[in-house]
């Protein structure tokens, strides 16, 4: 599968509406009082481009690997999206996380680039309304599960949060959310797939922290 790549109104209207209601209104959300972005790797970041300074966030895990669904009201509003989604990825494959995560308004720049995952996966990313705050996809990739992290990123593509916009991405390609700086808030709900027989969870299954989407 050549990724990545985008989809808009990848669900109804209507079903865009009522998952924004619902997340919107009446969703309780968890605290995590620093975004896990902007450790000193030492890396350069393309031109342009700069770390974000640490903010507060809030975020809601739906699906988890270890502790499978933890809301299952929202499981069933959002499996149908990840079933979908898995039409579309052209291998068999299993959930492995959904994960809803917002942003408040910030001072600009990028989160630091990371992997959800050191084992093969792909993702999808679902943005729950208008907003700014780019997703960026950069060149470099995990490779051979080498944790090393690299020297210096380089841009592949870039994506701006649109209602019902989804995007697929290859989950070791490294990436990067960021924070809004003209809208109130930037709402992205983020779906992990595992190719079924692709490879083996290591026993740290994922970079500690929240990380961006």
């Amino acid at each position: 599968m050549d990724t990545p790549f985008v989809i808009d109104d990848f669900i109804s209207r209507s079903y865009q509406d009522m998952l924004y209601k619902h997340i919107i209104d009446d969703m309780s959300w968890y605290y995590l009082p620093s975004v896990s972005g902007v450790e000193d790797h030492g890396a350069i970041l393309p031109v342009g481009y700069t770390l974000s300074p640490d903010q507060d966030t809030f975020y809601r895990d739906i699906i988890h690997p270890i502790d499978g669904i933890t809301d299952e009201f929202a499981a069933g509003m959002l499996l149908p999206m990840a079933y979908e989604a898995q039409t579309h990825l052209q291998f068999d494959s299993t959930i492995e996380r959904i994960r809803i995560a917002m942003y408040h308004r910030s001072e600009g720049g990028v989160h630091r680039p990371h992997v959800d995952y050191y084992y093969p996966h792909h993702t999808m990313i679902y943005y729950l309304q208008d907003s700014d705050g780019d997703t960026i996809i950069y060149n470099e990739h995990v490779e051979n599960m080498n944790r090393t992290y690299p020297k210096e990123f380089s841009i592949k593509e870039t994506f701006s949060p649109k209602m019902g916009r989804a995007i697929f991405i290859d989950g070791l390609d490294y990436h990067s959310s960021s924070p809004p700086t003209q809208h109130r808030t930037r709402i992205a709900i983020n779906f992990n797939f595992v190719p079924v027989g692709g490879g083996e969870r290591d026993n740290n299954w994922s970079v500690v922290g929240l990380k961006g989407y």
